[in-house]
C-alpha cells in the first residue's frame, strides 16, 4: 500500500461491498478471534462494540456509513451515537498503545496512517472477508 495516500483516500478505497452471506456462529466466532488477537481488550465496552460493529456491517446487503453502524448499536445497546464511537476509539487506542506495529501488519496498513474509527473497522471487515474466503 502506498505511504503516500491520505486518511481520506484511504478510507473512501475500502467502501467496497461484498454479498457473500457467512453462516452466523462462524462468523461470530472469527471475529471475536480477529479483534482479540489484534489486542482489544475484551473487558472493554469497545470491544463490544467492534464485534456488533463487525457483524453488522458483514451482514449488511448494502453500503453502510459509519453513522448508520452507530445508530444500529446504540440502539441495540440502549446508549447514545457518540458513546458508541468513543468506546471504539478507546478501544483502538488502548491496542495500538501496547500492540501498534502487529495491528498495523496485520491489517497491512503503512505506519504513517492515522488510525481512525472507520478506516479500523473496514480494514477488519476487508481481513475477515480474506480470511473466511480463503479458508
Amino acid at each position: 500500500m502506498n505511504d503516500f495516500l491520505t486518511n481520506s483516500q484511504f478510507s473512501s478505497n475500502l467502501r467496497c461491498s461484498h454479498h457473500t452471506q457467512i453462516d452466523l456462529p462462524v462468523q461470530l466466532a472469527e471475529i471475536k478471534r480477529l479483534v482479540r488477537s489484534i489486542g482489544i481488550p475484551t473487558n472493554l465496552i469497545g470491544y463490544e462494540y467492534i464485534v456488533e460493529a463487525l457483524r453488522y456491517m458483514i451482514n449488511s446487503k448494502e453500503i453502510l456509513f459509519l453513522n448508520e453502524v452507530y445508530k444500529h448499536i446504540s440502539e441495540l445497546h440502549k446508549t447514545s451515537v457518540q458513546a458508541v464511537e468513543v468506546s471504539i476509539r478507546n478501544a483502538i487506542r488502548k491496542a495500538m498503545k501496547v500492540n501498534s506495529d502487529f495491528i498495523l501488519k496485520t491489517l497491512k496498513l503503512p505506519n504513517s496512517i492515522v488510525l481512525s474509527n472507520s478506516i479500523f473497522l473496514n480494514t477488519l471487515k476487508e481481513v475477515l472477508f480474506e480470511q473466511i474466503l480463503i479458508s
